[in-house]
């Protein structure tokens, strides 16, 4: 088993340290009939709702949290997990990411650069 510190080590450089699912119809519907919709105000946003963030990454660092809504990433339109990849592969592991997110019912914006890779 590895320890502690060499698992926090590895888990910073993991990327992008979430896991999200595309915000769609059904989706939607499933998050309102279980009054989990709360920062979904219209059937018309799209997104990725984050369901999960490993701690220490990078995603952690800049503050993403589970439940976020991403709706943008440095200005581009996300609406797929194609759109969140191709945008976070332009950026670069050590690149400037401005996320706008959707937060119980807030829309916030991100604005960090990405602490470089930490070498073993």
């Amino acid at each position: 088993r590895q320890t502690e510190e060499t698992l926090n080590a590895e888990s910073l450089r993991t990327w992008p340290g979430i896991a999200a699912i595309p915000l769609d119809r059904s989706l939607i519907d499933a998050l309102k009939e279980m009054n989990l919709a709360g920062p979904i105000q219209t059937a018309s946003r799209s997104g990725l709702l984050v369901t999960r963030v490993i701690p220490h990454s990078r995603s952690d660092l800049i503050g993403l949290q589970e439940n976020d809504i991403i709706t943008e990433i440095n200005g581009q339109e996300v609406r797929s997990l194609k759109d969140f990849y191709g945008i976070l592969n332009q950026a670069g592991p050590e690149g400037r990411l401005s996320y706008t997110l959707l937060r119980g019912g807030r829309e916030i914006q991100t604005d960090q650069i990405l602490p470089r890779k930490q070498e073993p």
